[in-house]
């Protein structure tokens, strides 16, 4: 297992999902300005390796930040539609 630690880059807060499968390798990390005071929340998705934190910004409206994994021969389709109720 990497500790994250080993991916420190000063003045970036670090989220990180690792691959649950058992497999070696793998996961997702988003690494945000940490003057963003991002934090991270939990969305439920096909992608099974996927990060998601939010953001306030100058309106006070909030941002979604996120990085999924869509595997190679994952049907691109119906991940096209979970994207979308992302954005909408």
């Amino acid at each position: 297992m990497i500790l994250n630690s080993e991916f420190n880059v000063p003045g970036f807060s670090l989220f990180r999902v690792d691959r649950s499968n058992g497999h070696r390798g793998g996961g997702v990390l988003l690494f945000v300005n940490s003057g963003m005071n991002a934090v991270e929340v939990k969305m439920t998705s096909t992608f099974f390796q996927q990060v998601w934190c939010k953001v306030k910004i100058m309106n006070g409206d909030e941002l979604y930040i996120g990085v999924c994994y869509r595997s190679p021969n994952t049907v691109l389709f119906r991940q096209q539609r979970t994207i979308g109720y992302y954005v909408t």
